[in-house]
C-alpha cells in the first residue's frame, strides 16, 4: 500500500549532493540512500514505504535523492531507473534494491542487513542476493 507523502513525519533525510552523501556516509557504519524521482508513482510509493518503516526504527540512517534535484549521485554508483535503495557498509556501496516495495518488505530487508552487519566476524558467511518484483514478493 502507498501513503500520502504530506501526512507522514520525515525521518530521511534529503541528500544535496554527491559530497554530502561522502559526507553522511562517513558518519554512518551503515546507511540506505533511495534514489527516487519525486512524482513518479513507483517512486513515491517506494518513498512512502520506507518512510514508514523509518517512523518504526528511527535509528535507520536513511536518505534520499530526488535525481530531479541531485544529480550526480545516481550517475556515481550506475543508477539507471528510479525507485533504486541503496546500502551502504561502512562507506562502501554493497547492495541495490530496485521498485517498490511495501513497507513489510524494507522493514524486514532493514532487519536482515542490521541482523548481518552484527553477526559478521562471527564465523564464515554466505553473500546471497533476492530479486522481488512488486507483484512477485
Amino acid at each position: 500500500d502507498c501513503w500520502d507523502l504530506e501526512n507522514l513525519n520525515m525521518n530521511i533525510v534529503a541528500i544535496t549532493s554527491k559530497n554530502h552523501l561522502d559526507e553522511v556516509l562517513r558518519s554512518n557504519a551503515r546507511a540506505f540512500v533511495l534514489i527516487y524521482k519525486k512524482g513518479s508513482e513507483t517512486s513515491d510509493c517506494a518513498f512512502s514505504s520506507i518512510e514508514q518503516v523509518t517512523l518504526e526504527d528511527e535509528k535507520l540512517a536513511v536518505f534520499s535523492v530526488d535525481v530531479l534535484q541531485v544529480r550526480d549521485v545516481h550517475t556515481a554508483y550506475g543508477v539507471t531507473s528510479a525507485p533504486a535503495l541503496l546500502e551502504f557498509v561502512d562507506g562502501q556501496f554493497k547492495n541495490i534494491i530496485k521498485g517498490c516495495s511495501g513497507p513489510a518488505y524494507f522493514s524486514s530487508y532493514f532487519q536482515n542487513a542490521l541482523y548481518v552487519a552484527k553477526s559478521n566476524g562471527e564465523g564464515p558467511s554466505k553473500s546471497v542476493t533476492v530479486y522481488t518484483t512488486p507483484s512477485c514478493s
